[in-house]
């Protein structure tokens, strides 16, 4: 019996089997596949579909909140939520409120964070700046305890120096947040 057509012998009587080769080769591209991603835009970023986005030399991050980086401001309405970590909430008919001192400059704002609803809950009423807005959906999905996890982001153009964000809940049901990121857009400096 000999060596199967698929293998080499190397020095020192190794034999190189080039089907295992080939499977470790594609099974190394599948894994660079899955972490590499391409053409991220703001809204996809703000999804947190795990791609990096990278800031333009006009942007700044003014907040970046999850459970690590938990704000002093909302601290007392935080919580560790059974399978999902520490977030804030989980709340029901209370208001959120919270004021963001912007640098000069400001002209646009993105406003992301994730929304956890339970038990059938209406999403809570969102406004900033004193107005009513309406939020871009980029991602939803239903969690291991039955409840929707959605990402929401909110654009606002000529925030001011500062952007006030008021969420306020609707009904019974429960809901939470986490993961809030604010971005804002500078004017260009004169060259």
């Amino acid at each position: 019996m000999g060596r199967p057509a698929s293998s080499t012998t190397l020095a020192r009587g190794i034999t190189l089997d080039w089907t295992y080769v080939a499977l470790a080769a594609a099974g190394l591209v599948l894994v660079a596949l899955t972490t590499i991603r391409s053409e991220i835009g703001p809204d996809v970023a703000l999804a947190r579909s795990g791609g990096l986005y990278l800031l333009s030399p006009t942007e700044r991050i003014v907040a970046l909140e999850d459970d690590r980086f938990a704000a002093p401001e909302w601290a007392e309405q935080a919580s560790d939520v059974d399978g999902l970590g520490r977030m804030l909430g989980p709340l029901s008919g209370e208001t959120l409120d919270r004021r963001f001192p912007l640098p000069d400059g400001a002209t646009s704002a993105r406003l992301g964070f994730d929304l956890i609803l339970w038990d059938g809950a209406t999403a809570p009423v969102i406004t900033i700046n004193g107005a009513p807005v309406s939020p871009n959906v980029s991602q939803v999905r239903t969690l291991a305890d039955g409840a929707t996890l959605q990402h929401l982001a909110y654009p606002v153009a000529a925030p001011g120096d500062t952007l006030e964000v008021a969420i306020t809940g609707q009904g019974d049901g429960q809901w939470a947040i986490d993961n809030l990121s604010l971005i804002v857009s500078l004017s260009a400096p004169n060259a």
